[in-house]
């Protein structure tokens, strides 16, 4: 049996290991980018992850802007604290600040509301607490008010009082001589009083306790925005120094300034009133304002010229000159308040006035104060309104108050 020959092992390996390489080459290659068979197993899912943006730091964040707006904020003229509220709401209106913003905004407001309640606390201690040799003049005006206010009080009380009595009838001492110089002392005292006055609500502290409680609201109401308030009621100014310090004994002066300003306010705006009533003679109004002059220095509110009372009024004096009689009964048997009624008037009456012989105010006024019967009807305390009607020389006046009228008291202890 004949043998193969044997063939080298270098030679083998030099022809087949070239093959060999070109097989395992190929299957590495179909392994790493062939498409593998359809597995859950070989087929991950591909993850989304979703990346986050930073969000640009609120403009409330940066130490200046603080800066700025806190100066703005605390700044004693309004105008610039204005600026500054409105500045920021814009930016809130427009988008540039959000809502999380607020919480920031609040602070800063906090800090400008500590300042000013700050600076209330400092001033009001300044005016109370004043030694006689300070150099501030307001300590000594407001003494001199004060004085001058408690004066005016009592008089006020006191001729009120006597003004309503009849001295034909009164039995205990006194006399209308006395009565008239009561109440010409009370005009004296609140002639002086206001004067007083005049120089107190002026002088510079008080304009600056004023300036910082606008301050203090203004904060306050922009606090309430922050916490989503919508309605926001100011505190006044006796209210707030309450809460202060010494503020309490400040709180009786301020009060009576207030007083002032409200009976003044009261006489203008009577008086602006009745300029307006265009269907109403020059003399109507004259003698109206000599009226409310004196029912303001003795602390009563002043009256409105009514149109339709006044008509009454115009219809019973030219009744009385057309039939050449003088009395508060019509010639057809009617009183005033039946003469009113039948108008429908909305309103109460108190009483009526009649006087002949003149055509000046001055005159028709003195003659009424000389009058036990007509002089109370022009200082009852709860009336508003008036109505006047003239024929020739010969006047009627209805004086009321209207249904929805409720008397205030400007006095203060």
């Amino acid at each position: 049996m004949g043998s193969s020959p044997t063939v080298p092992t270098n030679l083998i390996m030099k022809k087949y290991i070239p093959i060999l390489l070109v097989i395992l080459t190929t299957n590495v290659k179909g392994q790493r980018f062939d498409t593998p068979p359809h597995s859950r197993m070989l087929i991950k899912p591909k993850m989304h992850l979703t990346v986050k943006t930073k969000a640009s730091p609120s403009p409330l964040e940066n130490p200046t802007v603080q800066n700025k707006l806190l100066d703005l904020f605390k700044s004693s003229t309004k105008s610039s604290r204005l600026v500054g509220y409105k500045a920021v709401r814009d930016k809130f209106k427009n988008g540039d600040l959000k809502a999380d913003d607020r919480r920031l905004y609040r602070v800063i407001i906090g800090k400008a509301l500590d300042y000013h309640l700050g600076e209330l606390t400092s001033l009001v201690d300044e005016l109370v607490t004043s030694k006689p040799d300070s150099d501030l003049e307001t300590p000594a005006k407001f003494k001199k008010f004060n004085r001058l206010y408690g004066q005016w009080f009592i008089a006020s009380l006191n001729a009120k009082e006597m003004v309503q009595n009849d001295w034909r009838r009164v039995q205990q001492s006194g006399s209308f001589e006395a009565m008239e110089k009561e109440f010409k002392d009370c005009i004296n005292s609140f002639e002086q009083a206001a004067k007083s006055w005049e120089d107190v609500k002026d002088s510079y502290d008080i304009k600056m306790l004023y300036d910082i409680c606008d301050a203090v609201n203004e904060c306050r109401e922009e606090v309430s925005w922050c916490d989503g308030g919508e309605d926001f009621e100011k505190t006044t100014l006796e209210r707030m120094i309450t809460s202060v310090p010494g503020g309490v004994n400040l709180q009786q002066t301020l009060s009576r300034i207030d007083s002032f300003d409200k009976q003044f306010k009261d006489y203008a705006n009577a008086e602006s009133f009745n300029a307006k009533q265009t269907w109403a003679p020059d003399i109507y109004r004259d003698l109206v304002s000599i009226i409310n002059k004196n029912r303001m220095m003795v602390g009563l509110e002043c009256f409105q010229l009514d149109k339709l009372l006044s008509r009454v009024c115009l219809e019973h004096s030219q009744d009385m000159v057309e039939r050449n009689f003088f009395s508060h009964t019509g010639s057809d048997g009617k009183g005033y308040e039946e003469r009113v009624t039948s108008k429908d008037w909305n309103g109460g009456t108190w009483g009526e006035l009649l006087y002949a012989g003149s055509t000046q105010p001055q005159t028709v006024y003195d003659t009424w104060w000389k009058s036990e019967d007509n002089r109370p009807k022009l200082f009852e305390i709860r009336l508003n309104r008036i109505g006047i009607g003239v024929v020739g020389k010969t006047w009627t006046a209805i004086v009321g108050s209207t249904f929805e009228y409720r008397s205030e008291y400007f006095i203060v202890e």
